[in-house]
């Protein structure tokens, strides 16, 4: 039983470091270009995490923030946090092993189409 704990702790060990850095009773602390910078410092210093720059609604430069969940020896899903420059509240979605296998999908036969 203490093992698996100790795998599950490690599985959503980069989520909570985020959740502990940058979110207080599941609200963000910081918002837009100031959350955006912090974000990128803790992804410098934690190399799984990949940030993605895109447009938003606003066509601002904002960013996608993946957080895998995994340990050792598998993946269980990716959080992505959505951080608008300039409108709107920081937003986090939870794909698991599947969704991210069709979003693969997706955009392997987008790719093919262009």
């Amino acid at each position: 039983m203490e093992n698996k704990l100790k795998e599950i702790e490690e599985t959503h060990r980069l989520w909570h470091g985020f959740e502990y850095c940058f979110m207080d009773n599941f609200k963000f602390i910081l918002r837009g270009y100031s959350l955006m910078r912090a974000v990128r410092t803790f992804a410098n210093q934690n190399p799984k995490i990949k940030i993605i720059q895109c447009d938003d609604m606003m066509a601002t430069a904002s960013m996608l923030v993946l957080i895998p969940h995994c340990n050792y020896t598998s993946r269980e899903g990716i959080t992505i946090v959505s951080i608008p420059q300039n409108v709107g509240e920081p937003s986090v979605l939870y794909l698991d092993n599947s969704e991210i296998s069709d979003i693969i999908k997706f955009l392997s036969t987008q790719e093919k189409s262009m």
